[in-house]
């Protein structure tokens, strides 16, 4: 779809895409469970819940289509997406492999095991090495882009790894900063809509910061901040695409690790 999309002469509406997402996030939550009741392991307790394939379906949908479209409103500067992409696929990585997918240790974390895990992992690993490549040729400046194509494609894989793990708020650990990036973007455009088809919409942005000031405000909340985040930084702080890419990827790295030792074991 996202392929589809880049290419079509005229870009697709929001409305279409959403409906095509669902539809794609639907099966594949399908092809998971295999319409057979499934486990999943929240944050904070012990507790394992057995869904039915139609619960385990939705969830998974919803997953996916929030992952997917967050990853695609972060993908805005050179490398910026595709190094949070590989540090959320390197620790999934490990996740698969030596949590998920080992008996013993997943029985000691009390989290349900999955013997397709090392399989999972070979997939998630054979990415990043694909991401590493395709960064070699978009950092800064860039001679290859990602397009819809790659990351919607690159938040359906993370969606859909998410549910393999079994934990569907795994996302917030996963992917904090893209979620947060992408998330904001997300709210920010429904928000926009809304003031539009009440008539208090505003077509653009002042450039003149005290003229945002004297605007009413509901208007005021729409451009106290731009969206997604990388481009509030780099408009309105003065980041370079750079330090966008280095400051993202650090705060990237903290959080990944904390926020899954949170989630593992204080419970």
């Amino acid at each position: 779809c996202g392929y589809r999309d880049d290419g079509a002469v005229k870009p697709w509406s929001r409305g279409r895409k959403l409906v095509l997402d669902a539809f794609v996030s639907i099966l594949a939550g399908l092809a998971l469970c295999n319409f057979q009741s499934m486990e999943l392991w929240f944050p904070f307790t012990k507790a394992v819940v057995v869904v039915s394939w139609p619960v385990y379906t939705l969830v998974a949908a919803f997953v996916i289509v929030v992952s997917l479209n967050v990853t695609n409103c972060s993908d805005g500067i050179d490398g910026l997406l595709g190094t949070q992409t590989v540090i959320s696929l390197l620790l999934l990585t490990v996740f698969l492999y030596g949590v998920v997918g080992h008996e013993k240790i997943a029985s000691y974390l009390l989290i349900p095991h999955n013997p397709d895990g090392a399989d999972w992992a070979i997939m998630t690993s054979t990415f990043v090495g694909a991401l590493l490549a395709y960064l070699w040729f978009n950092a800064e400046p860039s001679s290859v882009l990602m397009g819809d194509a790659g990351s919607r494609g690159l938040g359906m894989l993370i969606g859909v790894i998410i549910m393999v793990i079994g934990n569907p708020f795994i996302i917030f650990a996963i992917m904090p900063v893209v979620l947060f990036d992408g998330a904001c973007g997300l709210i920010k455009i429904i928000y926009l809509n809304f003031l539009k088809k009440i008539g208090k919409g505003v077509a653009k942005i002042p450039v003149n910061k005290e003229v945002r000031k004297a605007l009413p405000w509901h208007q005021i909340i729409a451009f106290a901040f731009r969206c997604p985040i990388h481009d509030h930084c780099r408009k309105e702080l003065g980041w370079s695409k750079v330090q966008v890419v280095i400051r993202f990827m650090i705060i990237q790295i903290v959080l990944i690790p904390t926020l899954l030792l949170l989630i593992l074991k204080v419970r």
